[in-house]
């Protein structure tokens, strides 16, 4: 009887090892979801900038005759 109890104990303190680790990797999870989101909004926003020649295929501002320099956006 003692060895089961002990063998459930054990169980017991394997399950909340096991929720523990899960619960971490899932936040974990969620939080690189968020960065890669974040990510993909960053390169979709430099493409569209790329694509209207205000900037480079380096990221660097295109100076243009019809935008000065210190024109705000």
């Amino acid at each position: 009887m003692e060895e089961v109890k002990f063998e459930e104990g054990q169980l017991n303190a394997d399950r909340h090892t096991f929720l523990r680790e899960h619960k971490k990797l899932k936040t974990e999870h969620e939080l690189a979801q968020r960065e890669l989101q974040d990510h993909k909004r960053n390169t979709e926003a430099l493409q569209r900038l790329h694509a209207q020649g205000i900037i480079d295929e380096r990221g660097h501002y295109i100076a243009s005759k019809k935008r000065p320099l210190d024109e705000k956006y």
